[in-house]
């Protein structure tokens, strides 16, 4: 006797739906029956009548469906269709406890139904897995055929030689040198954060025992106040990084030949003649570590 005939014996409900009629609900919690397949066939769907609904299966006579919620005692996991008209036995927890009870070979069924369903999905798994792989494959393949786009950045910062600033190609106009020079700073930091007092020391190295004055703060401010309208005025204000009484240069922002060639790019170090930021007598000690590099 087969597990429908002992369910059958064991007066379970047989209960029909139309074509179309939802069976069960995903996230219902109320119901916890579980139902086997006498005729027709129904649709299993995830997400159901939502923008990203997904069919994940069909089932057919014999088929059981609501497991889930009947043995772990959880919120249905999928939602149930009828693709056409159906007739279902409603199993709830109470019958299976008195069937299983009564004709243990029951249990042994219903085992070999889900294991069987087990079987069908790992190998349903295992060849989605294969079809990611060869799809994984095939798009590293034609990106490694695919050449490089390099993205050119908006500010160019040349560094050799005297110090100037290129946005889209146009040389950048600083009003006030030493704002100009609070910029050439920045880049000479490579992104570590400045406060107003090693401003003050290295751009105002004459007024630098007065470095807690308020005036003396207050034209570094206006440096930097000069300098961000300048890079307002192209749209490039995003390359200073300001924080609570420090400044720095967001390095992924420029193109630098200073930086080019610290990371060994040939090209940077041809451009290198000897000088470096030869108007600001804080860069000279960075030449002979540069001359030292090209030896």
């Amino acid at each position: 006797m087969n597990v429908i005939d002992n369910l059958l014996k064991n007066n379970s409900s047989l209960k029909s739906f139309s074509s179309n009629q939802d069976i069960i609900h995903e996230g219902e919690a109320l119901h916890k029956d579980m139902y086997v397949l006498v005729s027709g066939t129904v649709d299993v769907y995830k997400r159901y009548k939502e923008p990203d609904e997904i069919k994940i299966a069909s089932l057919i006579k014999g088929d059981l469906f609501g497991e889930m919620s009947l043995f772990l005692n959880k919120e249905r996991t999928a939602t149930v269709v009828a693709s056409q008209d159906v007739t279902v036995l409603v199993i709830s927890p109470s019958d299976a406890l008195n069937l299983f009870n009564e004709d243990p070979k029951a249990s042994f069924d219903f085992i070999q139904i889900l294991c069987s369903r087990l079987e069908s999905m790992n190998i349903s798994m295992a060849e989605s897995m294969t079809l990611m792989k060869e799809k994984l494959t095939e798009i590293e393949s034609e990106a490694s055929e695919t050449p490089a786009v390099k993205t050119e950045k908006r500010i160019r910062v040349q560094c050799f030689g005297n110090f100037d600033v290129y946005v889209d190609g146009a040389l950048l106009y600083f009003p006030r040198k030493k704002a100009k020079e609070l910029f050439a700073y920045l880049i000479h930091k490579r992104g570590t954060s400045c406060t107003i007092k090693e401003l003050v020391a290295n751009l105002l190295e004459d007024r630098e025992d007065k470095i807690e004055s308020e005036s003396i703060n207050n034209q570094i401010q206006t440096f930097i106040s000069v300098m961000m309208k300048v890079l307002r005025g192209v749209n490039a204000e995003d390359a200073i990084i300001k924080n609570f009484n420090s400044i720095a240069i967001d390095i992924d922002k420029v193109d630098c030949d200073f930086y080019r060639f610290l990371q060994g790019d040939p090209d940077a170090k041809n451009l290198y003649t000897g000088e470096y930021m030869s108007s600001y007598s804080w860069g000279e000690t960075v030449a002979g570590y540069l001359d030292a590099k090209i030896i």
